[in-house]
């Protein structure tokens, strides 16, 4: 990792100035690439001298340390024994800026996640552990290494650390990418324990260990800084667990909490409801890696301070021009270096100090089954490079790292001078050779600032500095003085508060946070109403670090002046973080709703801040809508309030006029008390009685289907059966998928024994009702707790029938319908022959009936079917044997053709997909279009396409950009090949015998949803796990390429592909 990358990034930046890359090609390398016109690429290294490079940074010298893969294939856990990767050091020897010259620096490495050198060594990030590496003798060859930081993660995809990166503070940051539990020593203080993400930093001495923001299986890469300190980051997802996946740079807030899944974030405290916004949106599974700001002028003034990220699967570098919006930032977005070809895979960008831009490409030897979409297949034979794009005509920098300076015979004062340097690099090195000198810079520093006094103890700096330097040499300036430690250093730092250049100020900000300088507090209750929001977050974020009451009726009244997300955000976290009580809690009597909502948040938030319900009560009816949102949020957080906050949830259930949205919202907030004493006598009550209107029923309904746990209340499975043995048909769906999501068993309710009888018969009652739709008869013996014990001719014909149904829910209820009914043999062999005609949706399922007979001739039918079944191929050999295996030796016997069929060589099915890649090129997009929305099919039950679809699987809205045809192909054809990263299905037993698979929908700390199929879930609480293991095989079935014809698969590839 570059340090030009992540240093003293700009806020003001020239918004109107972007130009649209237009597209220039360029070949090279056997690669086509587009870039704005004006500029040019070129290639400075390639095998021999690098074959698989990742990261990359300069010395002060100009040599570059390249981390890079040795391509093997094995898993990580491999890797971690063997360490087969390594550092390269490489060397332009003529000045040609192309690299000539190579040595290994280091070997014996893990996967390399990052490079950065600091004060005369590497400091490599290989997890689970950073590495700082030293050459001590100047042979090129580093031999002290220290173990500066250890982890514990290494993750499936090697992914377990990222970093680490230099801040402008000096602090060396890294991000824990991966969520589970990690310990961190902390000399002088408790060990920091934690499961979530997080992005950390501490000195490079060691100490200072603390973490910044945190995430929760995010995947957080790279960190950049602005030139006030501000921070960003890249990460590969920033949404709810499920929800479609987003790749994107995202504001870094102090305290900020990204919860990609809130289960493992519970323990850290939150700012409010709703979600910290993103920077930039890349949408799908863009796996962005390298950031870096650029610094220097020479591709123009347009550019500088731009951001630019290397997005690995979607083969670009991306250019993002940042204009202040508010406390955050708003972002221009456009391609920069594009690739067309899928093979380009950039992981890293970075800044050289002639003002090019390098690009490290890593080729093709990634490949793991769980990681990456766009690696499908192991290529080492496609060898990575580093490329350099320069602005054509741009003028030639003049000793752009300052060689020719005496860096150590230079006094501070001539340092100082360089801190406003137009050589990015040179100004860097200033500010940290001015840091190693400490005491001995601080006048000159100071001086920069303001008028060079004495400095020591009781000496006043002034309150609006005279302006010495340049406006960047004065925020040079307390970056180093950031970096020294001592009184007398903050003392430096303190007179820039009063800097008339909001960066300037903003640096000292942030200086002042970091140390918690308690001296700085008068001046940041000031900086609380600056007109900058830029300063009023970063004076809250010091406030709250520094902990000091004083400060609470001052961040209150700033809550009172309207803000963005982020400014309120770091005003409420720093409210938190003061931890006083009283202090906080008298905005609860203020008039302003921004004020009482955000003393409500800090007191929840808050250690022992006692928050009372019926102050939250009180404001869930307000006709403020941030404020209701925030009380129902808080409300939610405390399901033991249920009983204090009954009337107010009774008056939402029967609120006239609600449309379908409100109801839902409902009923998800009243599902977490509805199993209170008060509210769950109350709904059965609403359900049952002749004034509850029909809306009001739909809302309790919903409300019991959402509800967690066990042991059902009576009342309610009373009041069910009597809604569905009532007269209003319009809502014997809701309450057929209310007893679908209870999950009732009868041997666990023995003591409802009368209460089941009824709801049983009610629903057997609506099987019969032939003026019912098909579906609703279905569904409702679906449904019958405990199964059909018998299942008379005509239901069994209407099941029958059922599998024939267009519509997906149909089948799905037939399925489960029949898994849990008891044939008789002449039904079973019924059932057999309709294998002929079901899809590859249903047939797995459609074989858990056969498990409960032993009749051969049942188990000939059924081997016989399956032999010509079209669906069966997307069966398995383990889901069909233990099925076979309780019949006679004859029928296992007769199957052994089967097993064969369903177990294909992996010629045999490469020779398949080949053959199948012919047609592809023949596809119509429009077509296939039709056939992924057809029912039959099922594509769109399971898979997003923009706001249209299910969340089972992966979004695909722009699965063109990622994936070639022949990816596309045999992820239809063979969806086990490889699965994508968050999606992996797992495998629970339970404690009472059960094996359930499937798609990990949602998790709390109490119990995990397990999605099977796009019409079936298990709610599985976790005291009721016995193992839980990751499983290797994809819930989307396979053998779609017997269910559809080569063209037909054509025309669905072809409009993937399309979908960009």
């Amino acid at each position: 990792m570059n340090v030009t990358r992540i240093a003293l990034l700009g806020t003001v930046l020239l918004w109107s100035a972007v130009s649209e890359a237009r597209g220039a090609e360029v070949q090279l390398n056997g690669y086509t690439f587009q870039l704005p016109d004006g500029f040019t690429i070129e290639l400075v290294a390639k095998p021999p001298l690098v074959l698989y490079p990742i990261c990359a940074d300069f010395d002060e010298q100009g040599r570059l340390y390249v981390g890079e893969s040795s391509g093997t294939r094995d898993s990580f856990e491999i890797q971690s024994e063997k360490k087969p990767h390594r550092i390269l050091r490489l060397e332009d020897s003529d000045g040609d800026g192309r690299f000539d010259k190579r040595t290994v620096f280091a070997d014996g490495m893990m996967v390399p996640h990052g490079s950065m050198w600091f004060d005369g060594s590497l400091y490599v990030g290989a997890p689970p552990n950073i590495w700082k590496l030293t050459d001590t003798d100047g042979d090129g060859v580093a031999d002290q290494r220290v173990e500066w930081l250890r982890g514990k993660q290494i993750g499936t995809c090697g992914n377990g650390l990222r970093g680490p990166y230099l801040g402008p503070d000096g602090m060396i940051y890294w991000s824990k990418a991966l969520s589970g539990t990690e310990s961190y020593e902390r000399p002088g203080l408790p060990p920091l324990i934690t499961s979530a993400d997080h992005i950390f930093r501490r000195r490079p001495d060691g100490g200072g260990l603390e973490y910044v923001m945190t995430g929760s299986t995010g995947n957080l890469t790279e960190v950049a800084f602005t030139r006030g300190g501000e921070r960003f980051i890249n990460s590969i997802q920033v949404q709810q667990l499920r929800a479609p996946r987003v790749s994107g740079i995202f504001h870094v807030l102090y305290g900020g909490v990204y919860p990609v899944n809130p289960a493992l974030v519970r323990a850290h405290a939150r700012t409010g409801p709703t979600r910290l916004p993103v920077l930039t949106d890349w949408g799908g599974a863009a796996a962005p890696a390298g950031l870096v700001r650029y610094e220097s002028q020479l591709f123009g003034p347009e550019f500088q301070n731009n951001l630019f990220a290397a997005l690995f699967n979607y083969h670009k570098v991306t250019r993002h021009v940042l204009q202040p919006n508010g406390a955050t930032f708003k972002t221009h977005d456009e391609d920069f270096l594009a690739c067309e070809n899928i093979e380009f895979h950039p992981t890293d960008v970075l800044e050289d100090a002639d003002g090019s831009l390098l690009v490290i490409e890593t080729g093709g030897w990634y490949w793991y089954r769980h990681c990456c979409p766009t690696s499908r297949f192991y290529k080492p034979q496609v060898a990575g490079a580093i490329y350099r794009i320069r602005r054509a005509g741009a003028p030639a920098v003049d000793d752009p790292r300052g060689l020719k300076l005496d860096w150590k015979g230079i006094s501070p004062a001539k340092l100082t001078g360089l801190l406003g340097d137009d050589r990015p690099a040179v100004r860097r090195r200033a500010i940290h050779e001015l840091a190693k000198r400490g005491e001995d810079s601080l006048a000159v520093l100071r001086s920069m600032i303001g008028p060079g006094r004495q400095i020591g103890a009781g000496v006043a700096l002034p309150d609006r500095p005279t302006i010495k330097g340049s406006v960047t040499a004065r925020r040079g300036a307390v970056w180093a003085a950031t970096r020294i430690d001592g009184a007398n250093a903050r003392a430096v730092v303190r007179a820039a508060l009063g800097d008339a250049d909001e960066l300037v100020c903003q640096a000292a900000l942030h200086s002042v946070s970091l140390w918690r300088d308690r001296a700085a507090l008068p001046r940041l209750l000031a900086t609380l109403k600056s007109a900058s929001p830029h300063n009023r977050r970063a004076a809250a974020e010091a406030l709250g670090r520094i902990g000091n009451s004083v400060a609470v009726p001052a961040l209150l009244a700033a809550l009172a002046r309207p803000g963005d997300r982020i400014l309120e955000h770091s005003l409420i976290f720093a409210l938190i973080e003061i931890a006083d009580r009283d202090a906080t809690a008298a905005g609860l009597k203020n008039k302003n709703v921004r004020i009482r909502r955000a003393a409500m948040t800090v007191l929840d938030q808050m250690p022992n801040g006692n928050l009372a319900p019926w102050v939250v009560a009180a404001e869930l009816d307000s006709s403020d809508p941030k404020l209701r949102e925030t009380a129902w949020w808080i409300a939610g957080r405390h399901p033991q309030w249920g009983e204090a906050l009954s009337g107010a949830l009774r008056r939402q259930v029967v609120a006239k006029e609600q449309s379908r949205a409100e109801r839902d919202i409902i009923a998800s907030r009243l599902a977490r008390f509805a199993r209170t004493p008060a509210l769950r006598t109350w709904l059965a009550e609403r359900l049952s009685a002749a004034d509850s209107s029909r809306e009001s029923k739909r809302i309790v309904l919903r409300t019991v289907a959402q509800s967690n746990g066990k042991n059902i209340p009576e009342e309610w499975i009373a009041a069910l059966a009597g809604v569905l043995g009532g007269d209003d048909a319009e809502l014997f769906a809701e309450a057929i998928a209310t007893v679908h999501a209870l999950q009732i068993n009868p041997q666990e309710s023995e003591a409802l024994k009368d209460e089941l009888a009824q709801l049983r018969n009610a629903l057997l009652s609506l099987t019969r009702n032939a003026d019912l739709r098909r579906e609703l008869r279905l569904q409702a013996a679906a449904v019958v707790p405990g199964g059909l014990d018998e299942v008379d001719p005509a239901l069994f014909q209407l099941m029958l029938s059922g599998l024939d149904d267009e519509a997906l829910p149909a089948r799905s209820a037939v399925v489960e319908a029949l898994a849990r009914s008891r044939l008789s043999a002449v039904q079973f062999l019924r059932l057999a022959d309709a294998f002929e005609s079901v899809g590859p949706m249903e047939i797995s399922r459609l074989l858990e009936p056969f498990k409960g007979t032993k009749d051969d001739r049942v188990g000939r039918q059924l081997v016989a079917a399956l032999r010509t079944a079209p669906a069966a191929a997307s069966l398995r050999v383990e889901q069909v044997r233990p099925i076979v295996s309780q019949f006679g030796p004859q029928v296992q016997k007769q199957a052994e053709p089967l097993y064969t069929a369903l177990t294909p060589t992996t010629a045999e099915q490469a020779a398949r997909l080949e053959e199948l890649l012919s047609h592809v090129s023949s596809g119509d997009p429009q077509r296939g279009q039709r056939i992924f929305s057809d029912k039959k099919f099922a594509c769109a039950s399971c898979h997003r396409m923009v706001f249209d679809g299910g969340d089972i699987g992966p979004a695909l809205t722009r699965i063109g950009q990622t994936r070639n045809e022949r990816d596309l192909l045999e992820s239809i054809v063979i969806p086990s090949a490889t699965i994508v990263q968050r999606y992996e299905p797992w495998t629970v037993v339970t404690t009472d015998g059960r094996t359930l698979s499937g798609v990990i929908q949602r998790e709390t700390p109490d119990a995990i949803v397990l999605t099977a199929a796009a019409d079936k879930s298990f709610r599985i609480d976790r005291s009721d796990i016995e193992n839980m293991a990751p499983s290797p095989v994809s819930i989307m079935p396979q053998g779609l390429d017997r269910q559809l014809t080569p063209q037909q698969l054509a025309d669905l590839v072809a409009f993937l592909k399309s979908c960009r």
